[in-house]
């Protein structure tokens, strides 16, 4: 049960709140507990310079849960070939995750992809998400898988050096390139499900600031024999759009995107892929 305190007390706990203090931490300094801290402190707004200082002490957590447990239950890496699930892990954290030396994360507004990637990572690796968060936005939720292990992130870093889609370093790894059919596939559906976009007018696109990272993709693209054309804006962003007419559209069927959901219009939390069924249905109802 929570406790009631005086005045002065109310503050302190505010004040550590708003300078990005966790409700654990709060209660140990102040000697109450957690659910005091939680009653005293949850509508208190944290300042940007308190979030940085909260999520630096979060993965400061996760790298120490990683050095403790990482020794005492060692992850066995399946597969050292590139496989279907494998694909789809680089894919999705290449450009809606991230990966560094200690933890592997991935977010996505659709549930459904979340548990994929987590199905993906348990056959991989026999690893489970040490934590699944949900924060809520005025359109949809997002979720976020985060797993810690150090030699999960090796085994990544083998093939994508940096996770950071925007950087330079960022690029298809060469076993993509080199791989079957089915795996090529799997990786350019991950890209569609995380950066695709089809709007109402039919424009299927998908915003990319690293230009060599767009050419790769295209060319990816081509083995498919998908037109996939670059484009960039006034901004300076770039991207690739899939032309419309209807033997493209066709063979761009193979690739599109199918369990994530549309995050902002009329349509919020429908799938993207019945959009496209339902504006293309005529061009995917033609024969070639």
């Amino acid at each position: 049960m929570a406790q009631k305190l005086e005045r002065n007390a109310i503050e302190k706990i505010e004040g550590m709140r708003r300078c990005g203090h966790s409700y654990k931490e709060i209660a140990s300094i102040s000697r109450i507990s957690v659910s005091t801290s939680h009653k005293y402190a949850k509508e208190i707004g944290i300042s940007d310079r308190g979030k940085r200082r909260l999520e630096n002490r979060i993965t400061w957590n996760q790298r120490r849960f990683t050095d403790k447990f990482s020794r005492i239950k060692p992850i066995r890496i399946k597969h050292k070939q590139l496989t279907l699930a494998k694909a789809r892990i680089i894919g999705h954290c290449m450009f809606d995750g991230s990966v560094d030396h200690y933890t592997v994360r991935y977010t996505n507004t659709s549930l459904e992809l979340l548990h994929e990637f987590i199905d993906d990572m348990a056959q991989e690796y026999g690893i489970a998400p040490t934590s699944v968060t949900v924060i809520k936005k005025r359109r949809l939720p997002y979720f976020t898988a985060t797993f810690c292990s150090k030699v999960v992130c090796a085994d990544l870093l083998k093939y994508v050096s940096c996770y950071i889609s925007d950087s330079p370093q960022c690029k298809i790894p060469a076993e993509i390139f080199s791989s079957g059919r089915d795996t090529k596939k799997e990786f350019l559906r991950a890209f569609w499900e995380d950066e695709g976009s089809v709007d109402i007018y039919g424009e299927i696109r998908a915003k990319i600031k690293n230009r060599v990272l767009r050419d790769q993709l295209i060319s990816l693209h081509n083995e498919f024999q998908i037109e996939c054309n670059p484009y960039s804006e006034k901004d300076g962003s770039s991207g690739i759009y899939i032309p419309n007419h209807p033997s493209n559209i066709r063979q761009f069927k193979e690739v599109a995107f199918r369990k994530s959901v549309v995050a902002r219009g009329k349509s919020v939390g429908g799938k993207k892929y019945e959009r496209f069924l339902k504006i293309y249905k005529t061009h995917l109802n033609q024969i070639a």
